[in-house]
């Protein structure tokens, strides 16, 4: 088979004490959360600054992909999709439809 990319899909999550609220609330968006649940949630990641553990390991799998590729091949570019993006441009992925990319 040929590729053109990997797409690496990770949920995503906040990046700071003050996306964690944005974060919750479009993760939880339609759906009938009570606030004192949301807020309850919320000190989890309060617990590690906001931060969420799964964008630093993302981005570190990206990052061995990225070397493995150079070393050995096939050349192909490694993309990050967020499934829970912040409502925030500046953590929205760059689109990828210019790229045009398939499987197969």
């Amino acid at each position: 088979m040929n590729y053109d990319a990997i797409l690496v899909v990770s949920f995503g999550g906040p990046e700071s004490k003050e996306d964690v609220i944005p974060f919750l609330e479009n993760v939880l968006r339609g759906r009938n959360v009570p606030r004192e649940r949301l807020l309850a949630v919320a000190e989890h990641y309060y617990h590690f600054d906001g931060k969420s553990p799964i964008n630093q390991q993302t981005r570190e799998l990206i990052a061995a992909i990225k070397e493995e590729l150079a070393q050995h091949g096939p050349k192909l570019p490694v993309q990050n999709a967020l499934r829970a993006p912040l409502p925030a441009p500046r953590h929205m992925p760059p689109h990828r439809a210019e790229h045009r990319y398939r499987r197969g």
